[in-house]
């Protein structure tokens, strides 16, 4: 009897041992010197404008919808040279930008030349990304659209535990998103983001993402701003290199913009596809 408590006990321990200690992951987001990176983004967005009003304003108006589809592809590179204490050098070059967009079944399409326009500046602790300088022949809104958008570029970069994940973890990140426009001037929001790690294969982490935002209100021009949104998706990760290899986003975008004789409400559903690899 001695001997078999004593050969259960040994088969307790040894479960406790193998499962209550699941293998940890430790993964550090950072792009490396001397290196350069080849990014594609793909964005689908498919909604439209409903018009509420009194019949009157509708009437001048002549309809009580807009319907508009949206398609943009951008290509960019982005070329690291020698690490200078905490700081990293690079240069971002656009190159390719495709937009086509349709409302109600016509197609306008806008052309943004940013072909060949280049980035410059440093690279902090391996993510933060600081433009110092801009070449190319664009009017300063688009510079600003560029530079705020390499900023969020870098803000969404992930922060990961320090503490290490195990199948199944999940953790929260909070990135304020902020976008300067002719029009409206500064639009500001806050994007919560939840990842779990769903599993590890041959030094590539799979997680599952949740995402949801919010805009508070915002006066402009006599009129009221308000945005929310919802959608899911994954992030592919190398952990081998330290960086994401593809992050794909499935998002529900609602907005209203309400003006003293009318409110224009809009749903739209939006596909965005964003993929890195590391060519050096």
């Amino acid at each position: 009897m001695k001997a078999f408590k004593f050969i259960l006990l040994l088969f307790i321990t040894s479960a406790s041992l193998v499962f209550g200690q699941e293998k940890k992951y430790f993964f550090k987001h950072e792009f490396q010197p001397n290196s350069k990176y080849l990014i594609k983004l793909k964005t689908d967005m498919d909604g439209g404008y409903k018009f509420v009003g009194s019949k009157e304003v509708i009437d001048k108006i002549g309809m009580n919808e807009v319907k508009m589809k949206m398609n943009m592809n951008m290509g960019s590179t982005i070329s690291t040279q020698k690490k200078q204490d905490n700081k990293i050098p690079f240069v971002l070059e656009y190159t390719d930008y495709i937009s086509e967009a349709e409302i109600n079944g016509e197609k306008v399409n806008r052309k943004i030349p940013i072909q060949g326009v280049k980035l410059s500046g440093d690279i902090i602790n391996g993510k933060k990304m600081e433009v110092k300088n801009v070449e190319g022949n664009i009017n300063e809104d688009t510079k600003k659209i560029l530079i705020e958008s390499i900023k969020q570029f870098s803000a969404i970069d992930t922060d990961f535990p320090k503490e290490g994940l195990k199948i199944g973890d999940s953790f929260d990140v909070v990135v304020p998103y902020k976008q300067s426009t002719p029009q409206m001037g500064d639009i500001e929001m806050i994007m919560n983001i939840k990842y779990k790690l769903l599993k590890v294969e041959k030094e590539e982490a799979y997680f599952d993402m949740l995402i949801d935002f919010v805009m508070g209100d915002k006066n402009v021009k006599n009129m009221d701003l308000s945005a929310s949104g919802d959608g899911k998706g994954f992030l592919l990760f190398d952990m081998k290199n330290n960086y994401f290899t593809s992050q794909n986003i499935d998002m529900t975008i609602n907005l209203k913009l309400k003006t003293e004789l009318l409110t224009l409400e809009n749903t739209s559903k939006a596909k965005s596809v964003v993929t890195q690899q590391k060519i050096k």
